[in-house]
């Protein structure tokens, strides 16, 4: 099953929930309806789906990253949307602060260490960085591996990766 399609059915579970299918402005005054063993098996579902797209910003942050270096110039993905760097981008977008940017920044730009673009290029933080780079696994790749397979999160990551 693809990642979209997973994530997806996380969400669909959540319909047994009527109590969730209100608008927004409804919900406080609905959730307190669930029953505690809804209450315990929708915040384990909406825990998961959190995962799944903190999984995902974090992979899109990191290639917003990579495509805008320096090297880029005024021509880099973030460059042009009228920002100086990814963590401005990210500041604008997610709405965190520049300490969390700069994390969300480092880590996934780490998260694509050593993973090859759509151009056949290796991007990541630690590109060029040894004569055969292609060659080298990434320090943190086993936190790559576990994240990916959502058996920690991106809190657990982020501390890895020493940037909390």
């Amino acid at each position: 099953m693809g990642f979209l399609e997973d994530m997806s059915d996380a969400v669909a579970r959540l319909g047994v929930f009527a109590e969730l299918d209100v608008p927004a402005g409804d919900l406080p005054g609905s959730v307190v309806r669930l029953s505690d063993t809804s209450v315990r098996d929708a915040l384990g579902m909406v825990a998961g789906v959190l995962k799944q797209a903190t999984t995902l910003q974090a992979l899109l942050v990191g290639v917003a990253a990579s495509r805008s270096g320096r090297d880029r110039e005024h021509g880099g993905l973030v460059q042009g949307t009228g920002h100086r760097n990814a963590v401005e981008f990210v500041r604008d977008v997610t709405g965190v602060s520049r300490g969390e940017a700069i994390r969300a920044v480092k880590v996934g730009e780490a998260l694509l260490d050593g993973v090859g673009d759509a151009d056949g290029r290796t991007v990541g933080p630690d590109v060029g960085s040894t004569p055969d780079a292609a060659a080298v696994t990434p320090w943190h790749e086993p936190l790559r591996v576990a994240l990916l397979a959502g058996a920690i999160t991106m809190l657990l990551t982020d501390r890895n990766f020493g940037t909390t």
